[in-house]
Parts: C-alpha cells; sequence; structure tokens
C-alpha cells in the first residue's frame, strides 16, 4: 500500500470523547531532548490518546470499566506503562528523523500535501472536547504522520541496506517476534515468585485476547502488544535438523568424529526431537514458528504457565 494512502487511513475515523480523561496541558511543554531537539508534550499527549481511543472499546469489552487503571503485570497500570511506552517511541520516530539524510530519506511535497490533508480531516471530524482532550493541533497531527512515515520509510531502507553476508551458523538462524505473559505467577523486585490470583491469571488471559483481537484488527505484534501494556521483544532461535540425530549412546560414537551439527546435546545423547541449539523456548513455540512464513503471526500459544503469540520475521538467515 503507498505511503499517502497508509496516512490518508491514519486519520479516518471520529473519535469518542468518552475514552479520554484528565485536563488541559501545556503543549509546548519539553518532556525529553534528543540532540538538542526539545519533543513536546503535546505530540506524547496526543500518541497516547490517539492509540488509547483505538483500543478504548476493546479493552471494555475484556477487562470491563476502569481498565486503564488496572495493574495488569508489574507496578505500573495501563495507563502508566502507555506513557512510558509513549516517550520510547517519540525517541524512536526522532531518532530515525534525525538518520534520515543516512539513508537518503525525504518526504516529498506530495506526502506533505496528504499528510496536511489527512490532518484537516482529522480535525474537522472531532468536536472541541476531544479536541483538547488529546492536545491536538493541524501541527501536532502533522508531525505525528509525517514522523511515522519517515519511520516507514527508514525501517524499509535500513533492512535493504543491512549487510546480507553471515556465517554458516547464522545461516541456521530465523528471527522472531514474540509476546510471552505468564498466567501463573512472577518474580517480584526480591526475585521471589509470587503465584496470581483467580482474578489476576484471568487479566493476563483477557490481556492476552486483547493483542489477538488487536492482530486481527490489523495492528501490528508491536502495536498490539503496546496498547495491551505488554512488550514484544525479538530473538533468533535455531532452525536446523540434522536428518541423521537418532538416539545414540555417545560410546558408540568414533572419538575421531568431530562433525558439528545445529543439535541440542546432552551428556548421554541426543534425539531427533532434541535439535535446536541454545533455544530459551518452549517446544511449542519452536514448532508454532517452524509453521509460519515470513511475516506471519501465530494463533495464541497455552502453556502450563505462559501464553505465547509469535511471528516469524526472517527464515535461516
Amino acid at each position: 500500500m503507498k505511503a499517502k494512502k497508509v496516512i490518508a487511513m491514519l486519520l479516518a475515523a471520529t473519535l469518542s470523547v468518552t475514552a479520554f480523561t484528565g485536563c488541559a496541558i501545556n503543549k509546548t511543554a519539553t518532556v525529553a531532548t534528543l540532540d538538542k531537539e526539545d519533543i513536546k508534550l503535546g505530540l506524547v499527549n496526543f500518541m497516547i490518546r490517539y492509540q488509547e481511543a483505538g483500543y478504548d472499546d476493546m479493552y471494555i469489552q475484556y477487562m470491563g470499566e476502569g481498565y486503564w487503571d488496572k495493574t495488569v503485570s508489574g507496578n505500573n497500570t495501563v495507563l502508566e506503562t502507555w506513557k512510558k511506552n509513549a516517550i520510547e517511541e517519540a525517541h524512536e520516530l526522532y531518532t530515525l528523523k534525525a538518520h534520515q539524510s543516512d539513508y537518503d530519506i525525504e518526504v516529498s511535497d506530495d506526502e506533505k500535501k496528504e499528510i496536511k490533508k489527512a490532518a484537516e480531516k482529522f480535525m474537522k471530524a472531532n468536536s472541541d472536547d476531544v479536541i483538547d482532550e488529546m492536545s491536538a493541533t493541524e501541527e501536532i497531527v502533522e508531525e505525528y504522520l509525517e514522523l511515522r512515515l519517515i519511520k516507514s520509510k527508514m525501517y524499509a531502507a535500513i533492512i535493504k541496506n543491512a549487510d546480507s553476508s553471515v556465517t554458516d551458523e547464522e545461516a541456521n538462524m530465523a528471527a522472531y517476534t514474540i509476546v510471552k505473559l505468564d498466567y501463573k505467577g512472577a518474580y517480584d523486585s526480591n526475585y521471589q515468585y509470587q503465584t496470581y490470583t483467580d482474578e489476576q491469571s484471568a487479566q493476563i488471559k483477557a490481556q492476552a485476547d486483547a493483542v489477538v483481537e488487536a492482530l486481527a484488527g490489523g495492528s501490528s505484534l508491536e502495536d498490539a502488544a503496546k496498547a495491551a501494556g505488554t512488550t514484544a521483544t525479538t530473538g533468533t532461535y535455531a532452525t536446523y535438523v540434522d536428518p541423521d540425530a537418532e538416539k545414540t549412546d555417545d560410546s558408540d560414537k568414533k572419538s575421531d568424529d568431530t562433525e558439528s551439527t545445529e543439535s541440542s546435546e546432552s551428556s548421554d545423547s541426543k534425539t531427533k526431537d532434541s535439535v535446536y541449539t541454545t533455544n530459551n523456548l518452549d517446544q511449542s513455540v519452536v514448532d508454532a514458528l517452524n509453521s509460519l512464513e515470513e511475516g506471519q503471526t501465530s494463533d495464541l500459544i497455552t502453556t502450563d504457565s505462559t501464553y505465547y503469540i509469535v511471528r516469524l520475521d526472517k527464515k535461516d538467515r
């Protein structure tokens, strides 16, 4: 889809004022500085409120009223987590903008016109109350859309210019993104395991369902996780399977057998079912990843203690 179509779709819907709480803010206040460029509170608040409005109805369906004030995991409420994530996202957007010239990235005049039209449409489509709660101005909306467009272009350019030379070991690795939600319990700040109550476990399940629902609505795994008050992390895993890896006693091996494989080995044996080297992943997650094509995301994976959702980002690099 062309960038200008994405921009036009971003702000097509009218938002509901019921999604927002709070009072007027100082839009020009500085919340962070990157290379002497100030990140303004108005932009960050707009990012938070826009995303909040998009997910509010879904969260009420799963969690009930007052979801934003609930502590789903960790010590922060969902809204506090969103605020933290918004600052991090703003930092990422401005960092990419600062380096766009390194990749010859520009926003064309036609794209700027489309951004301006989208911003104007948004301002006209929403009531004054909504605009005030979002700290929205036409300039803030335009800035946000331009930053998102630069991010999209930078991502494509970085991937295109990535070093394509890999080692033999790296060639047997695949990259993934994962959301992991433990529903039985978690370790506290003192490294003591705390078992969740039934209500807490139910909240975690609702959180997982919210991620799945957001994915079904077209969100990326990263955005769906962030909106649900959690995070998506990345990693790699070994995919190579040695076709000759039968269960064998090590004493039967020849002393000069130095063939290197990507299979995991114990001191006594190696099995065809244990061929994923140094993978700290549940086998069900590995199996799900191996069943996906690049860019595909799994359904909800449920183990004895954890919910997982994974996306295969790159096969056998």
